[in-house]
């Protein structure tokens, strides 16, 4: 059974990791979440950027009115 990680699968997962951390930064952004988001991206980048894009998916909109 042959487990290598081939060059192929590096460049994957390089371009998902690189995908994964403009979205978490654009997300910051976006909703303006100050000097936290930004900092857990820049020190954890790719739980970090799945946190906060987690957050910006879960959070409830305060500005829709019925």
């Amino acid at each position: 059974m042959n487990m290598s990680i081939g060059p192929f699968n590096l460049i994957f997962l390089a371009i998902v990791s690189a995908v994964v951390y403009i979205a978490g930064f654009y997300c910051v952004f976006k909703n303006k979440l100050g000097p936290v988001g930004i900092l857990t991206v820049l020190l954890f980048p790719l739980v970090g950027s799945l946190v906060i894009l987690l957050y910006s998916l879960t959070r409830k909109e305060s500005s829709i009115k019925k």
